[in-house]
């Protein structure tokens, strides 16, 4: 799922011909990819159910997938049990109990399956502003290259995001909803 249209970014690149769409489409994929990783944040096409099996051992359970948006159900795998507590979603990141109690230790001891990330109808502007910068200056900048990483194949999207564009991925972050 991509978060801006081929269409949107074709406007904001000024390109009214079709000749680049399938380059435009690849650009697109990869800084989003590239915004995913560097704001710790998931975007998914309607779907964001994940299970996964988390370490214990502190007062925090950290799912991999952000922001996280509810939990369905958390398992002792050790201890084949359901955790019932009273579990607590902090940041829209982590999750701990409501009375500070640690997790149990153990790696890989607990199952949790949740909700997690953005749809395309709920991703910040913030994120999609960024997206449509990198884009902008990758699509511009063809050939340079101060652009490509060192095999020439790959775009170092990092040499495209100046200050104001991680400033504006922090700011995305900042927008998680409240949980």
């Amino acid at each position: 799922m991509a978060i801006v249209s081929t269409a949107t970014v074709k406007k904001f690149l000024q390109v009214a011909h079709s000749n680049d769409d399938a380059f435009i489409e690849i650009l697109i994929d990869a800084a989003q990819e590239w915004i995913e990783q560097e704001a710790d944040v998931y975007f998914h096409d309607g779907d964001g159910a994940v299970t996964e099996r988390l370490d214990g051992g502190g007062l925090f359970l950290w799912p991999t997938r952000k922001p996280l948006n509810s939990v369905t159900a958390i398992t002792d795998v050790d201890l084949t049990e359901t955790i019932t507590e009273d579990v607590r979603v902090q940041d829209n990141r982590i999750l701990r109990y409501a009375d500070g109690l640690k997790w149990g230790a153990g790696q890989m001891r607990y199952q949790v399956t949740y909700d997690a990330g953005y749809d395309a109808d709920d991703v910040p502007a913030l994120f999609k502003t960024a997206l449509l910068t990198l884009v902008y200056r990758a699509y511009w900048a063809r050939g340079d290259s101060d652009s490509q990483s060192a095999s020439g194949r790959s775009i170092d999207w990092a040499a495209h995001a100046d200050a104001g564009v991680r400033s504006t991925l922090r700011r995305g972050g900042e927008a998680l909803p409240v949980g």
